[in-house]
């Protein structure tokens, strides 16, 4: 395990390569490793936040899983850090918007190859939505809780 130090320029220039349709040359291992570099930087200076939301915001053209489960932590660790502030409603959107894609390629591959693996994928990405309000996460969940509730019934 290794960390890189790029400087502020290569890090815009990996912010728009990732934000690119071509974002997939970068192998899935390495966006992995840049996601978990990313968070190092301080968010106390306007230009690392820029970054670090640049590079977030590459996963919404993301449909492997791997690197939402890297980035889940630090998300939630920005979301802390945000929660009492005005903007923390526009960081719950951010999150949303870049859960998307990655819950419409589980719901296909969990009807194509309906297996384990893609079921708890879906499951870990659904926490995530339903965590950040998602309402159709959020009406999912009243659902099964209702199953569950009526058929534990004498």
């Amino acid at each position: 395990f290794y960390q890189v130090a790029y400087d502020r320029e290569n890090w815009k220039r990996i912010a728009n390569h990732l934000d690119s349709e071509k974002y997939y040359e970068i192998h899935v291992l390495n966006r992995v490793q840049l996601l978990n570099d990313i968070q190092r930087f301080s968010l106390e200076n306007e230009d690392d936040v820029e970054i670090i939301l640049k590079v977030l915001w590459y996963l919404r053209r993301e449909t492997d899983v791997l690197p939402y489960l890297i980035a889940d932590e630090f998300l939630n660790s920005l979301a802390h850090r945000l929660i009492n502030t005005p903007v923390y409603g526009l960081y719950k959107k951010f999150v949303l918007n870049i859960l998307k894609r990655v819950m419409e390629h589980l719901n296909d591959a969990e009807r194509e190859h309906n297996n384990n693996l893609n079921a708890s994928m879906r499951q870990e990405m659904l926490r995530m939505a339903c965590h950040y309000g998602d309402k159709k996460c959020k009406d999912m969940a009243k659902v099964k809780l209702m199953e569950t509730i009526r058929s534990k019934k004498p």
